[in-house]
């Protein structure tokens, strides 16, 4: 009985979120603290949703037949055969576009942080950690190769999601050194697997635009 009280609460409780979010997307009126509240329960509900997909992936997966595993390993050590691709090694202390790519890096950086009206503390700190790495670049490239090489911990993400009334798009809250280290990261595999031709014309195409369009800095954060 007590299970079955909980489960119709929560039942209601979600049906609530969805009924308001309708309420939300069709233009109605609605208070601004509904809408907040309604926000913290679909983030809620979502992150419930998400550990749940985790723990069925852990539990039942991978999805993928043994058949269907080999055929992706023997399609990938033929193509990466076909091309003759080499390991793409650790970037050198003394690597001859590591100026170069930090700067792409940076720019790629600056760019989306450009765009916001006002800037928050943490995009403040990343904007102030940007402008240190153009003054003293290989300052910036030893601490970046230092992380790469000795850090072996994750590093906290935080999300939230912003309320386009339509829908919900998630930002992910990165640690600016982070964000600099993964953009450097970045160009330089990038650089070194087309140098090896790794990928094939048609999807180096979908992969600049997707970089390009696809993911977006928001004051001190990251969005998919």
């Amino acid at each position: 009985m007590i299970l079955r009280y909980f489960k119709a609460k929560a039942d209601r409780w979600t049906n609530i979120a969805h009924y308001n979010r309708e309420r939300i997307k069709r233009g109605g009126t609605v208070d601004k603290t509904v809408v907040k509240k309604n926000l913290g329960r679909l983030t809620r509900l979502w992150l419930k949703a998400e550990q749940e997909r985790q723990h069925n992936y852990l539990k039942d997966g991978p999805y993928v037949s043994a058949e269907e595993a080999v055929a992706i390993y023997t399609t990938t050590v033929h193509w990466l055969e076909s091309r003759k691709f080499t390991p793409i090694p650790f970037p050198l202390l003394s690597y001859k576009y590591d100026t170069k790519l930090l700067i792409l890096a940076l720019e790629r950086l600056k760019e989306g942080l450009g765009l916001q009206i006002r800037l928050n503390s943490a995009a403040r700190e990343e904007l102030g950690l940007i402008e240190q790495a153009y003054d003293n670049p290989h300052e910036a490239l030893s601490r970046i190769k230092g992380h790469l090489l000795t850090m072996r911990t994750f590093k906290e993400v935080g999300i939230e999601f912003m309320d386009m009334y339509s829908h919900l798009s998630p930002v992910y809250n990165i640690e600016p050194l982070e964000k600099i280290t993964d953009a450097y990261l970045d160009q330089y595999l990038w650089y070194e697997a087309d140098k090896r031709h790794l990928f094939p014309n048609w999807i180096k195409g979908r992969l600049r635009a997707s970089s390009a369009s696809g993911l977006q800095v928001v004051p001190g954060s990251e969005q998919p």
